[in-house]
């Protein structure tokens, strides 16, 4: 297997693809040193101008016999920010097999070089744009304060736009990266007692600052029994932490949000039912709220938010990885009921 850059530079080899090399994929005469073989700089313009995936078979003679391999080639987001090249060739037996099982573990080898290679592009980038956003947004909120003397009220209103925009930008931003990288977080602990209590504390603490400013209460995001689900307590905290922020920002100044748990109709299931006195989803949004990228339509509502309108599509995506969902009950004027249904665990 291999890893290429844009320019066709083999950044990442396995001594296996280097055999190739030395047994007739490379001609010495017309490849440089470094680069990948002309057939494969192919695939990459081919891959360059459109295509997700190429396939091809090929005969090599290797030690005197012929040879037959299979390939596929990827593009993926390179680590510089452009685009990059993954592939792998699996022999071929006579009888179409992959001479002696090797497909799959190439296979796994090429998905988890291709993984490192996108996360450490998110992560770069993750870095290099909230850097200076959030310069912008600290600025921003400087001068708004007037810390050098009066402004007008124009030049208050534009930073405030300032700040907001880039508040905006950097929940997107952060919205972005967390549905990329979900996929390939590993559970550190699925399957454990989560104590509901406790994490409804942590989750309450994260949005707090949030609801004070827009004068929500939260008094009623507690519990008082000892309810305990079978989860990985990462991916439950970040559930929690979206599903109150999500609460908190669309309920009107002077609202409330709130928690309940139940025991399930769903026999070993247990429902936590986020509340709120919002402004309520109609129920032929009730579906879409949950698809990537969705949000409510801004002619409808006048409430601050940011992000890219992932919250809701991430933590139905971790609930269904810990065996459990997330389904929402709501209409116009009369806020939002998010139940999200776990596995209970002994001792809730």
């Amino acid at each position: 297997m291999y890893i290429a850059d844009s320019a066709g530079r083999l950044v990442m080899t396995n001594p296996a693809f280097d055999d190739l090399l030395n047994a007739g994929l490379r001609d010495a005469a017309t490849d440089g040193a470094g680069m990948a073989p002309g057939a494969l700089r192919d695939i990459f313009l081919r891959l360059e101008n459109g295509g997700a995936e190429a396939t091809s078979d090929d005969t090599w003679s290797i030690d005197g016999a012929p040879k037959r391999f299979r390939s596929s080639h990827h593009r993926i987001a390179g680590p510089d920010g452009g685009v990059a090249f993954a592939g792998q060739y699996v022999e071929v037996s006579d009888d179409g097999g992959d001479g002696g099982g090797r497909d799959s573990h190439q296979h796994t080898s090429v998905s988890h070089a291709a993984a490192a290679a996108k996360n450490a592009f998110l992560g770069k980038m993750s870095h290099e744009m909230r850097t200076p956003l959030n310069a912008i947004i600290g600025f921003a909120e400087m001068s708004e304060s007037q810390p050098f003397g009066p402004l007008d009220r124009r030049y208050i209103a534009y930073l405030r736009n300032i700040g907001n925009a880039a508040r905006h930008l950097s929940g997107m931003i952060g919205d972005l990266l967390e549905l990329a990288s979900i996929s390939e977080e590993p559970a550190t602990d699925d399957g454990n007692a989560v104590a509901l209590a406790g994490m409804l504390d942590e989750a309450r603490v994260a949005v707090a600052e949030l609801a004070l400013r827009r004068a929500i209460d939260l008094g009623a995001v507690a519990t008082g029994r000892d309810w305990c689900v079978a989860a990985d307590r990462s991916r439950l905290h970040r559930i929690c932490v979206n599903l109150l922020d999500n609460a908190v920002k669309f309920t009107e100044p002077g609202g409330r949000v709130g928690v309940e748990i139940a025991r399930a109709a769903e026999a070993g299931m247990l429902d936590i039912v986020f509340w709120d006195t919002g402004i309520g989803i109609a129920a032929n949004r009730h579906d879409r709220i949950f698809e990537s990228f969705h949000q409510v339509d801004p002619d409808t509502l006048h409430l601050p938010t940011n992000g890219a309108g992932l919250g809701l599509a991430v933590s139905r995506h971790l609930a269904r990885l810990m065996d459990g969902d997330i389904h929402v009950d709501s209409a116009p004027g009369e806020g939002a009921r998010f139940t999200l249904r776990l596995p209970g665990a002994p001792g809730g």
